[in-house]
Protein backbone atom coordinates (compact mmCIF):
# COMPACT_ATOMS: atom_id res chain seq x y z
CA UNK A 1 0.00 0.00 0.00
CA UNK A 2 3.32 2.34 0.81
CA UNK A 3 4.32 2.31 -2.51
CA UNK A 4 0.90 3.33 -4.42
CA UNK A 5 0.58 6.25 -1.86
CA UNK A 6 3.93 7.07 -2.66
CA UNK A 7 3.75 6.47 -6.73
CA UNK A 8 0.19 8.49 -6.61
CA UNK A 9 2.55 11.46 -4.96
CA UNK A 10 4.93 11.11 -7.27
CA UNK A 11 2.51 11.15 -9.98
CA UNK A 12 0.90 14.36 -8.40
CA UNK A 13 4.67 16.30 -8.29
CA UNK A 14 4.89 15.28 -12.11
CA UNK A 15 1.70 17.10 -12.64
CA UNK A 16 2.73 19.93 -10.84
CA UNK A 17 5.69 20.39 -12.23
CA UNK A 18 4.68 20.21 -15.92
CA UNK A 19 1.89 22.72 -15.13
CA UNK A 20 4.42 25.26 -13.97
CA UNK A 21 6.81 24.68 -16.99
CA UNK A 22 3.67 25.20 -19.03
CA UNK A 23 3.12 28.09 -17.41
CA UNK A 24 6.72 29.38 -17.24
CA UNK A 25 6.87 29.00 -21.26
CA UNK A 26 4.14 31.26 -21.53
CA UNK A 27 5.31 33.97 -19.33
CA UNK A 28 6.44 36.76 -21.33
CA UNK A 29 7.64 39.09 -18.47
CA UNK A 30 10.17 38.31 -15.56
CA UNK A 31 7.86 39.43 -13.16
CA UNK A 32 5.53 36.74 -14.21
CA UNK A 33 8.29 34.22 -14.23
CA UNK A 34 9.50 34.96 -10.69
CA UNK A 35 5.69 34.63 -9.71
CA UNK A 36 5.50 31.06 -11.15
CA UNK A 37 8.64 30.20 -9.77
CA UNK A 38 7.30 31.64 -6.43
CA UNK A 39 3.94 29.90 -6.47
CA UNK A 40 5.20 26.28 -7.75
CA UNK A 41 8.17 26.41 -4.97
CA UNK A 42 5.62 27.31 -2.05
CA UNK A 43 2.91 24.90 -3.07
CA UNK A 44 5.34 21.85 -4.04
CA UNK A 45 8.55 21.93 -1.52
CA UNK A 46 6.65 23.96 1.45
CA UNK A 47 9.16 25.56 3.36
CA UNK A 48 8.67 28.10 5.95
CA UNK A 49 10.24 30.91 4.25
CA UNK A 50 11.10 31.09 0.20
CA UNK A 51 12.73 33.53 -1.39
CA UNK A 52 14.01 35.04 -5.14
CA UNK A 53 16.45 37.34 -5.47
CA UNK A 54 17.67 38.65 -8.62
CA UNK A 55 21.75 39.31 -9.09
CA UNK A 56 22.76 43.17 -10.19
CA UNK A 57 26.28 42.75 -11.29
CA UNK A 58 27.01 46.31 -11.60
CA UNK A 59 26.23 47.07 -8.13
CA UNK A 60 27.35 43.36 -6.78
CA UNK A 61 23.58 43.16 -4.98
CA UNK A 62 20.84 41.07 -4.64
CA UNK A 63 17.85 42.41 -5.57
CA UNK A 64 14.45 40.80 -3.54
CA UNK A 65 12.32 39.69 -6.65
CA UNK A 66 9.53 38.36 -3.87
CA UNK A 67 9.34 35.90 -1.34
CA UNK A 68 6.69 34.51 1.45
CA UNK A 69 6.87 33.30 5.21
CA UNK A 70 4.81 32.23 7.37
CA UNK A 71 5.36 35.15 9.74
CA UNK A 72 7.02 38.75 8.74
CA UNK A 73 6.38 41.42 6.68
CA UNK A 74 6.33 40.77 3.08
CA UNK A 75 7.89 44.08 2.12
CA UNK A 76 11.31 42.34 3.10
CA UNK A 77 11.09 40.05 0.32
CA UNK A 78 11.82 43.23 -2.17
CA UNK A 79 14.27 44.49 -0.14
CA UNK A 80 18.41 44.67 -1.92
CA UNK A 81 20.88 42.69 -0.04
CA UNK A 82 24.85 43.36 -0.86
CA UNK A 83 26.58 40.65 -1.97
CA UNK A 84 29.75 40.97 0.59
CA UNK A 85 33.33 39.12 -0.37
CA UNK A 86 32.87 35.86 1.51
CA UNK A 87 29.69 36.14 2.21
CA UNK A 88 27.12 32.39 1.51
CA UNK A 89 25.52 34.05 -1.17
CA UNK A 90 28.62 35.32 -2.98
CA UNK A 91 29.92 31.13 -2.83
CA UNK A 92 26.53 30.50 -3.96
CA UNK A 93 26.87 32.97 -7.18
CA UNK A 94 30.61 31.82 -7.88
CA UNK A 95 29.97 28.10 -7.20
CA UNK A 96 27.07 27.79 -8.91
CA UNK A 97 26.16 24.84 -6.45
CA UNK A 98 23.63 24.88 -3.68
CA UNK A 99 24.65 25.25 -0.01
CA UNK A 100 22.90 24.23 2.83
CA UNK A 101 23.34 25.95 6.22
CA UNK A 102 21.72 23.73 9.52
CA UNK A 103 20.78 27.30 11.64
CA UNK A 104 20.82 30.19 9.55
CA UNK A 105 20.63 32.24 12.45
CA UNK A 106 23.91 31.55 13.77
CA UNK A 107 25.75 32.12 10.83
CA UNK A 108 28.19 34.50 10.58
CA UNK A 109 28.60 34.54 6.78
CA UNK A 110 25.42 35.16 6.02
CA UNK A 111 24.61 39.12 6.93
CA UNK A 112 21.50 40.56 6.93
CA UNK A 113 20.00 37.16 6.60
CA UNK A 114 21.19 35.57 10.03
CA UNK A 115 19.23 38.67 11.54
CA UNK A 116 16.18 38.28 9.54
CA UNK A 117 16.29 34.29 10.44
CA UNK A 118 15.69 35.20 13.97
CA UNK A 119 13.02 37.53 13.02
CA UNK A 120 11.35 35.01 10.87
CA UNK A 121 12.22 31.86 13.30
CA UNK A 122 14.30 30.18 10.66
CA UNK A 123 17.11 27.80 11.18
CA UNK A 124 17.72 25.15 8.19
CA UNK A 125 18.31 27.05 5.33
CA UNK A 126 19.18 25.70 1.32
CA UNK A 127 20.40 28.32 -0.96
CA UNK A 128 20.01 27.78 -4.73
CA UNK A 129 21.78 29.22 -7.76
CA UNK A 130 19.73 30.80 -10.73
CA UNK A 131 21.81 29.78 -13.47
CA UNK A 132 21.15 30.13 -17.05
CA UNK A 133 24.05 28.16 -19.00
CA UNK A 134 27.59 29.36 -17.30
CA UNK A 135 25.83 32.43 -15.53
CA UNK A 136 24.19 33.07 -12.01
CA UNK A 137 21.40 34.92 -12.19
CA UNK A 138 20.70 35.34 -8.43
CA UNK A 139 19.53 32.52 -5.94
CA UNK A 140 16.24 30.76 -4.70
CA UNK A 141 16.88 30.72 -0.44
CA UNK A 142 13.88 27.94 0.87
CA UNK A 143 14.33 28.28 4.96
CA UNK A 144 12.84 26.08 7.34
CA UNK A 145 11.97 26.21 11.03
CA UNK A 146 13.50 23.02 11.75
CA UNK A 147 17.17 22.92 12.35
CA UNK A 148 19.47 21.35 10.09
CA UNK A 149 16.63 20.86 7.21
CA UNK A 150 18.10 20.12 3.47
CA UNK A 151 16.06 19.31 0.22
CA UNK A 152 15.31 15.80 -0.10
CA UNK A 153 17.10 13.95 -2.79
CA UNK A 154 14.44 14.88 -5.16
CA UNK A 155 14.96 18.61 -4.62
CA UNK A 156 18.48 18.62 -5.43
CA UNK A 157 17.99 16.69 -8.97
CA UNK A 158 18.19 19.85 -11.30
CA UNK A 159 21.12 21.28 -8.92
CA UNK A 160 24.29 19.68 -10.12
Amino acid sequence: MGSQRESLSYNKQLVALELALQALGAEETEEGLIRVTLEYLKSELQYALTWLGRFDRSSHQLLGKGGNCSTGDPSFFKQRFTVAPGSLLEQVLVQQHPLGIPNLQEESRAGEWSIAARKFNIQGTVIFPIRYKNTCLGVVLLGSALWGTSPHAEEKLGCR
